[in-house]
């Protein structure tokens, strides 16, 4: 539940600040942490954009791609709000599509799943080789009456009770207790992988959009256009590298928990090549008979471009209908059902008085958490207020700089503000209410420092959404748990460093954040 702002938020909050630099003046020769505690709360997630704002008098909209119309939703001089279908494609084809495309996504996670699990068993129980297990498969549908008849079941001779060998019970061996701490620690290295090969599965992608933009944009190679884009391309292919440094450390680290766990030297990712074609699996391990550090990893860039192709499945899809930008009239509608329709050529005109828009261009990236309806908010420059809009359009096909327009539409009419000023967007891609959060910084590479009577305690955690200050833990944190959000035994900051290490304000005093005291919204 969000607290609001109050008169005496201020008040509350130099009263804790000066509680907190007491505190820590008395604890500085020992050992201390900047702490927060796990609160329930809500979070919001949102997208940060940029634009210029348009008056909307009139829209042409057009099919995204080519294919036949299989539905008309509107008539000329029908009145339609914002967001609404005005026509479909033809899209059973597409649709299927998708389906796969989850299906896929599905079964990479559980084969992610399936590996983490044998390689955590091979840990735990050394006797276990730690094989690779097939993730499990979806059940077949029933014969038909077409299919062949099953076969009744072979009879076998049965022994009589007397003949049949008796059954001694094995030995088991006796097994050593599990250290949690050293779960712990497999846990965190495993979510460590993970991590790591994502981000470089995401900087790929990047890089592929920047060198993409930079051949489209150096057609005139002497243009400043062409400049910047080599600019960005170097900078995408140094993220490359430092994140592919980044995972091969990880490997490492969690493929030298496995060796001196099980003695085994396939689980090492010291005998892992990096392939020459790019693929975002940047480290093949040697089959062998353990899940090895490189399995993780190959498997998390499994479901990195299981996903990509699942949004661009759900982009082709949303390509096959027009919905309305904004509130108004359709004055033409230039097709009939049946007719085939070329991506690009004009099909409804729609008209309104009063609305206004603001005209981004997102990413990529940033394209994939967008999508009509959502809630977004803009800052025209020079206003000291936001003003409420909605996502009412995103294309699917980029612009000639590789960018995605995005329009979004504002609530208020007859605004009366400038064409072509410039506004700061936020556009919200998740909520989450009555959920367990902590600040983002005590999440570092997937895991939390829990504090329990002054221990620390290194936790891998399941992160849901992210804003801008708190993030929400679906598992590993509860409400009421102490987290550690900096070392204090680190140096204060200087005048000759960084400034802001810690929120109570260059070179100031850390700041513990009390449960008692909610922050103010």
């Amino acid at each position: 539940m969000r607290i609001p702002r109050r008169a005496t938020a201020a008040v509350v909050t130099l009263a804790v600040a000066g509680a907190c630099w007491a505190g820590y003046a008395a604890a500085a020769d020992d050992p201390s942490y900047r702490t927060a505690v796990a609160s329930i709360g809500d979070v919001e997630e949102t997208v940060a954009l940029a634009g210029t704002v348009e008056p909307a008098g009139r829209a042409d909209l057009a099919f995204a791609t080519s294919g036949t119309v299989a539905r008309l939703a509107v008539r000329a001089g029908q009145k339609v709000r914002a967001g609404a279908v005005l026509g479909t494609l033809g899209s059973d084809t597409l649709r299927k599509e998708v389906q796969h495309a989850r299906a896929a996504v599905a079964a990479a996670r559980a084969q992610l799943e399936a590996d983490i699990d044998a390689q955590t068993s091979a840990v735990t129980d050394p006797t276990d080789g730690g094989s690779s297990p097939q993730a499990p498969t979806a059940p077949q549908a029933p014969a038909g009456p077409s299919d062949q008849p099953s076969q009744p079941p072979s009879q076998q001779p049965t022994q009589p009770p007397s003949e049949q060998p008796s059954q001694q019970p094995s030995e088991q061996p006796s097994e050593d207790p599990v250290d949690p701490e050293q779960l712990a620690e497999l846990a965190a290295q495993q979510q460590a992988v993970l991590t790591a090969q994502s981000a470089v599965s995401a900087s790929l992608a990047v890089a592929a959009t920047a060198l993409a933009a930079q051949q489209a944009a150096c057609v005139d190679v002497s243009s400043q256009a062409c400049a910047d884009a080599l600019v960005a391309v170097q900078a995408a292919q140094q993220q490359v590298s430092t994140d592919q440094q980044a995972l091969q450390t990880a490997l490492e680290a969690l493929g030298a928990t496995l060796a001196a766990a099980l003695g085994d030297a396939s689980a090492d990712p010291a005998s892992a090549s990096t392939p020459a074609s790019g693929s975002a699996i940047v480290l093949v391990a040697e089959v062998g008979p353990t899940v090895t550090a490189a399995t993780l990893a190959r498997d998390q860039a499994s479901i990195d471009q299981a996903e990509a192709d699942l949004v661009a499945a759900e982009q082709e899809l949303a390509m096959a209908t027009v919905t309305a930008p904004f509130a108004g009239r359709v004055v033409a509608v230039d097709a009939e059902v049946g007719d085939s329709v070329a991506a690009g050529t004009d099909v409804f005109v729609l008209v309104s008085q009063g609305t206004t828009t603001v005209q981004v261009a997102a990413s990529s990236t940033e394209v994939g958490e967008l999508e009509p309806g959502q809630g977004a908010t803009a800052t025209p420059a020079g206003a000291d207020e936001p003003l409420t809009g909605e996502v009412t359009q995103v294309s699917s096909i980029p612009d000639d700089e590789g960018s995605y327009p995005v329009t979004i539409t504002l609530d208020r009419k007859h605004l009366d503000l400038p064409t072509g000023l410039t506004a700061t967007v936020a556009v919200v891609t998740g909520t989450a209410t009555d959920v367990v959060t902590v600040p983002v910084s005590a999440v570092s590479d997937g895991t939390v420092t829990l504090l329990d009577d002054g221990a620390a305690t290194r936790t891998p955690v399941t992160t849901g959404i992210v804003g801008r200050t708190e993030v929400e833990i679906t598992d590993g944190v509860a409400a009421g748990d102490e987290v550690a959000l900096a070392d204090l035994t680190r140096p204060l900051p200087t005048g000759d460093g960084p400034q802001g290490d810690f929120p109570g304000g260059p070179g100031g005093p850390p700041v513990v954040i009390q449960r008692d005291v909610p922050k103010p919204q």
